[in-house]
């Protein structure tokens, strides 16, 4: 009976093995994603666990504007990225960083990635390695901010304001770092010539092909 159980459980553990390999792309690539993509969901574990629950109509509200701003974003047209789009919700999480802290500016930004994984057909690689790093950016440049001396909510004094222009260009910075990585990998173009293309870096997404 053991036998034939194991004969009949193979092909769906094959299966299953073949399914999960699929996810992601084959070598340094996929690691790199993996990664990433553990750090992102270690990052939301955090904002849950320290979600400002006592500002929940708040934090719902950026989290709709997240979303709606991901899902619809802004034509750009008589600029250098003449024919892309430009997200705000970098703005939305920004602002959800200086009202409820990187917890919340967190679970804002998951608004914004699961817009971005729901309105057009991707790999999922893609939407791991975007979701991730906007978790990621965002608990970073909310660490910078408290740790710059920070105020939440925002008090406009100096201390705080350098502390928010130190996380603005820290979540740039970082998002930019994070999704040049994957492209690099994936194109095998070196990293510093991803990152100084700035005319679709701060889209901050791993573009199509």
């Amino acid at each position: 009976m053991t036998v034939m159980t194991g004969r009949l459980d193979r092909p769906l553990l094959d299966q299953a093995t073949d399914w999960l390999r699929n996810l992601l792309p084959p070598g340094i690539l996929g690691k790199y994603i993996l990664v990433n993509g553990l750090v992102g969901i270690a990052m939301l574990a955090y904002a849950v666990v320290n979600a400002p629950l006592s500002l929940l109509y708040t934090l719902v509200a950026l989290f709709i504007m997240g979303f709606c701003t991901e899902w619809a974003p802004v034509k750009l047209t008589w600029t250098p990225l003449q024919g892309s789009n430009l997200s705000m919700s970098a703005g939305v999480a920004f602002a959800a960083l200086l009202i409820l802290g990187p917890a919340g500016a967190i679970l804002v930004n998951s608004g914004s990635a699961l817009a971005y994984c729901l309105k057009e057909k991707r790999p999922f690689y893609k939407r791991l390695m975007t979701t991730a790093a906007l978790a990621t950016s965002s608990g970073v440049s909310g660490m910078v901010y408290i740790l710059a001396g920070g105020q939440v909510p925002l008090v406009l004094v100096g201390q705080s304001l350098i502390a928010a222009g130190l996380a603005a260009w820290t979540f740039f910075l970082f998002n930019s770092s994070l999704i040049s990585g994957a492209v690099s990998l994936a194109s095998g173009r070196p990293f510093r010539s991803v990152l100084s293309n700035w005319q679709w870096l701060f889209l901050g997404r791993f573009p199509n092909p």
